[in-house]
């Protein structure tokens, strides 16, 4: 940008060139911009739905390793797994 506007400034290009260019860095800059929060966001919700089943297989395998399945280990794992399913369909 630096560059275009020395040229700009030493009357190598024409000042309509000039202008054309900086709208075209512009757009070409809000596009990446765009992009950028989008990726930033699917790595926020990635990191959610990680987090989440972490949680959920956490508490499946301290389940699996019983002998019995006691009501408040079953509540654990319907109040995990309703966690995770709402942080997948976010």
């Amino acid at each position: 940008m630096r560059n275009l506007y020395e040229d700009k400034a030493l009357g190598k290009i024409p000042e309509q060139s000039y202008f054309a260019m900086v709208e075209q860095v512009q757009a070409e800059f809000n596009e990446k911009s765009a992009q950028f929060e989008r990726l930033k966001s699917d790595q926020e919700r990635a990191t959610d739905i990680e987090t989440a089943l972490i949680s959920f297989f956490t508490k499946a395998k301290q389940i699996a390793t019983v002998q019995e399945l006691t009501r408040d280990m079953l509540r654990t794992l319907i109040e995990k797994t309703i966690l995770a399913m709402r942080t997948l369909e976010k």
